[in-house]
C-alpha cells in the first residue's frame, strides 16, 4: 500500500510539473506560427479494404510530405493504425487532414487522437530550458 502511495504522489508531481511546463503554450486556436502534432489513427482490419485504398492513401500522404504538412508517418507493426507527425496553424486544421485521407473516405479510420507536440526532437528538450 505504501509503495502504491508513493508512486501516486511521484505521478502527481509530474503531471504538475507537465501542466506548468505547457501553461503558457499556445492554445489551438491563437497558436500563430505552425505547430506540430501527432496523430494516433486506428484501422479497420480488413486488409481487402485497405488494400484496395492503398495507393490513393500513399498518393495523400506524399502531396502532404511534398508541401510541409506532414512531418513524418507509418504504420504500427500490427497495421491496425499509424502515426502521423503534422506541422499545422491548429488542432482542427490536422483533423481536417485526417479526415481527408482517403483511408477516411474507404471507412478504414476507425478513430483516432491528436495530440500537440510539446518538442519535436530530443535535441529541442535538451536544449530548452
Amino acid at each position: 500500500m505504501a509503495l502504491a502511495g508513493r508512486h501516486a504522489s511521484g505521478w502527481k508531481a509530474r503531471r504538475e510539473r507537465q501542466r506548468d511546463a505547457t501553461r503558457d503554450l499556445p492554445s489551438a486556436s491563437n497558436c500563430g506560427p505552425p505547430m506540430k502534432f501527432i496523430a494516433l489513427i486506428e484501422y479497420d482490419a480488413d486488409k481487402q479494404k485497405i488494400d484496395a485504398a492503398f495507393p490513393q492513401h500513399r498518393e495523400y500522404l506524399r502531396e502532404l510530405l511534398g508541401d510541409g504538412r506532414l512531418l513524418a508517418a507509418g504504420p504500427f507493426t500490427e497495421h491496425r493504425g499509424a502515426v502521423y507527425v503534422y506541422e499545422a496553424e491548429s488542432r482542427e486544421q490536422a483533423e481536417e487532414w485526417v479526415k481527408g485521407d482517403p483511408f477516411g473516405a474507404a471507412g478504414i479510420v476507425v478513430k483516432w487522437q491528436i495530440h500537440p507536440l510539446l518538442y519535436w526532437s530530443a535535441k529541442e528538450m535538451v536544449g530548452s530550458k
